[in-house]
Formats: C-alpha cells, structure tokens, sequence
C-alpha cells in the first residue's frame, strides 16, 4: 500500500469521522469533498470480488473515523456546553469554502430543469429533517431506558445503526442529525463517554454494557453502509449527473440545517432566556454577542481557508496536465471484441489488436467515457460493466492514465468501426494475436484474477522497458 494514498485516506477518514459526529454534517459530503467516496462504495460493493483492492481503501479510512471519532465524543460534549455556534460556524465555513470543489465533479455540465428540480428537492428534504429535529426533539427521551439497557434495546439497536448509516452513505444527510430526531443521539453519545470514562478510571462494571452497545450499533451500520452502497453504486452508473445534482442539494441543505437543528435551537434559547427541555445541558462561557462575532470571523476564516486547499488542488491539476483514456473489453461467452486497427495510415496503433474506447473529453467522467466511446465505435449498448485497473503509461515525456473496465451485459447490434476491424477473439487466443508489449502485462492479469490493480508501463521510442505494479511512484 502506498504510503501517499494510505495517509491521504487516513485524513480523509478523520475528516469523515469528525463530520458524521456533528448534527447537521454529513460525513458521505466530508467524503464527497476530500474526493474519496466513490472509492469507498466502489470498494464496499466489491468487498468479495476485489477482496485486496477493498480493504486497501476502507483500512485507512476506518482507522482514521476510529482515530476521529473517539476524541470528538469528548471534544464535541464539551463545546455542545460551552462552544456550540462556534463549532457550527467552523464546519459550515469548511462546507462553504469546499463546495467549488464538489462541483468540479459536475463540471462543464450545465444542469436541465429535472436536476435544477433535483437540487431545490434534495436541500428541502434536508432542511426539513432540521425542522423535524425541532419539532420532535424533545418528544424522545432514552436516558432512562439507556440507564437500565433492557435486553431488547441491543436488538433494537441494530436498524438504528442501519438508518444512521443510510445517512452516513448519502452525502449531504447527516446521520447525527437523523440519530437526534429519533432520540438516540444524546443517549448513544452520553452513554458512550460516561462508561468509557468509567472504564479508564477503574470500574468495568458498564464493559459489557458498552460493547453490546457499540457493537449491535456498529452491525446495523455496516448492514445500512453495505445495501445503500449497492444503491448509490446504481445510481451513479446510471445517472451520474443527476445523482451528483442531488448531493449538491443535500449538501446546500446541511449548511442550513447546521444553524437550524434540535442542538443549536435549544442554544439560541438559552441566549434568549427561554425554558430549556430538563436534559439540556447548556452553559456557555462567552456573551451570545462575543460568540456571535467571534463565529462570524471562524466563519469567513473556514471558508477561505478551505477555498484556497480547492483552489491550490485545481492549480496542482492544471500543472500536471495528462492524458486520460478509457479502455474496454467486452465479453461473449469465451470471446473479447477486439478493435483490429487497419484503417489509418498514421495510427499509432496500426496493425495492433486492442479493447476499444478513447480520450476523456472535457469535464466529462471516466464511466461517460467509457458508454460514450463504446457506443461510438461498436454501436453497442454496456448494460453493466466492471473496473478492473489503473494503468500508466509513459513514453518518453508523454504520459497517460488509461481506466480498464469489461463487459459481459450489453444491448445492440455491431456497427463499421472508422478506425478498424472488430472482431470476437477466444479468451485463449487473446495473448496470441498482434498487440502492444505492455498489453499483455495488464491483459493477463485482467483474464486471472478479479482483483483491482495498478500497474505502469514504461516505453522508450515504443519499445517497451519496464512494467511495474503501482503507479505513484512513476508519477
């Protein structure tokens, strides 16, 4: 595992970790932000097919939660007392400022009515769970039941951990925030720092009381994270824009909703001299007007600061320009479609057997590509589709990231191809016919084993010279 990508994960996992235990932030938007949730449930939905792969992605991810969470349950009961608008007006400064780079996702992309509709429907809903926490908020009150922790609280535990984590898998809803309208979330949280505190100072009288608690909790969130992924998997497929619309919706709506929940009202009530639910634990140690102005200042900090971190990341793109490729193999019971390249004069590819597709366009994503390329040059439909690596290429100064994927499920009937001859190959044929040297590097590895992988390719005047596996070194 590469130390580079290890610890980018990592930070992202306390990212996540930090979010997810706020009201009103969404740790799948942290996700989203520091660019790795499409990694996450690609690896989650691959867990058995691309065993290594996924826990290459989820181990430093889940340590860095782990690693945030459990100070943020101390940190967090504390400034919810003393601090609270100030931590709000932190993580919405950090929304804010970030949000350019959640739309890069989308970008060149000009949205229709349908996804304008998409964005006002999913800042709404969002908005509306902060109104729901409102409303109902102090309609529940578990501590009592925590106190004594009934056998059948543990089982009930487990879809309550599944919806939290229905939230915690779709960026821009707050599982914290949903845990708080239901009632769980100051009981999970009190109940969590109360015994572990017990725990440090000697009593282990509430140990098993703790880990029954975490661990059913902790089932039904995977249960939650493992079928939502599925979904999202889909949906992103299908309609990327569109589902990324949505996320930009939910995620304008946590900004909202992180000034305007169940936490921060009972705040503003307490500057305001109102009656207070029994179990509100509030005593704030600045003046509302001194807190006021100081969440102000947090506020603008927090969003240049994160502003900038985009900003230095989209120069960082621009100065290492490289060209970005798809490539496909679609499959036929024990046949590959093979492009035979024979109609250009000039092709760098003349009378070589390669997959088909082509050069990312312009703010174009790399699973549009690949329908697009496929589509354009087979006349084929991809139905579903695998993404089996990441491959490098270097020639000289010439560098290129090409994305391999197959294909078994597709629609339609074969087309002319401009640039050469398809033709169905047998599996075992495969490495037999003319190609580039490097290809059958990556090409065995694709037909043995199901396994993600990353591998660069090194050529000199077209010859090649060296193939590795990885590729941040060569980068």
């Amino acid at each position: 595992m590469k130390v580079k990508n290890f610890f980018k994960r990592f930070f992202a996992g306390m990212g996540i970790g930090v979010g997810a235990a706020i009201p009103g932030v969404s740790g799948a938007a942290i996700a989203v932000i520091f660019k790795v949730y499409e990694d996450i449930i690609s690896a989650v939905n691959s867990f058995r097919k691309r065993f290594g792969y996924a826990l290459k992605v989820l181990i430093p991810i889940l340590l860095g939660i782990i690693c945030a969470v459990i100070p943020c349950i101390f940190l967090f009961s504390f400034a919810f007392e003393h601090f609270l608008f100030l931590l709000i007006s932190l993580f919405a400064g950090f929304l804010i400022g970030s949000f350019p780079g959640v739309t890069d996702e989308v970008k060149g992309v000009r949205p229709n009515t349908k996804q304008i509709i998409i964005i006002v429907v999913g800042a709404l809903f969002v908005i509306a769970l902060g109104v729901l926490s409102v409303i109902f908020g102090d309609a529940f009150n578990l501590q009592g039941l925590f106190d004594e922790m009934p056998w059948w609280l543990y089982l009930v535990l487990i879809p309550v951990g599944a919806l939290a984590a229905v939230a915690l898998t779709v960026p821009g809803l707050s599982g914290s925030l949903i845990l708080l309208i239901i009632g769980f979330y100051r009981p999970l949280v009190d109940h969590a720092k109360g015994w572990a505190s017990a725990i440090v100072h000697g009593d282990f009288s509430h140990i098993g009381q703790l880990l029954g608690m975490i661990g059913c909790f902790a089932i039904g969130c995977l249960i939650g994270v493992v079928l939502v992924s599925k979904i999202m998997t889909v949906l992103l497929k299908k309609s990327h824009d569109s589902t990324f619309f949505g996320i930009i919706g939910f995620i304008l709506g946590s900004v909202v909703v992180l000034f305007f929940n169940y936490e921060s009202t009972n705040y503003y009530k307490y500057w305001l001299n109102m009656p207070l639910p029994e179990h509100a634990i509030i005593n704030p140690y600045l003046p509302w007007w001194v807190e006021i102005i100081i969440g102000v200042f947090i506020l603008a900090g927090a969003t240049f600061g994160s502003y900038m971190l985009v900003r230095t990341q989209r120069k960082h793109n621009q100065q290492s320009p490289m060209d970005e490729t798809v490539l496909c193999y679609i499959k036929k019971d024990d046949e590959y479609l093979l492009l035979y390249r024979n109609k250009e004069k000039d092709d760098i590819n003349q009378g070589k057997y390669v997959g088909v597709g082509g050069h990312l366009e312009k703010g174009e994503t790399k699973e549009e590509a690949l329908l697009r390329e496929v589509k354009e040059e087979t006349g084929l439909e991809l139905l579903s589709y695998q993404y089996h690596a990441k491959l490098l290429f270097v020639n000289g100064d010439y560098k290129e990231i090409m994305h391999l994927y197959t294909s078994d499920e597709f629609k339609g009937e074969l087309i002319e191809c401009n640039e050469g001859e398809l033709v169905w190959i047998k599996e075992d044929e495969m490495l037999k016919v003319p190609h580039w040297e490097g290809d059958h590097y990556f090409l065995n590895k694709m037909l043995n084993q199901k396994e993600y992988f990353e591998m660069t390719l090194i050529y000199k005047d077209d010859k090649l010279i060296k193939a590795t596996d990885g590729i941040e070194n060569a980068l």
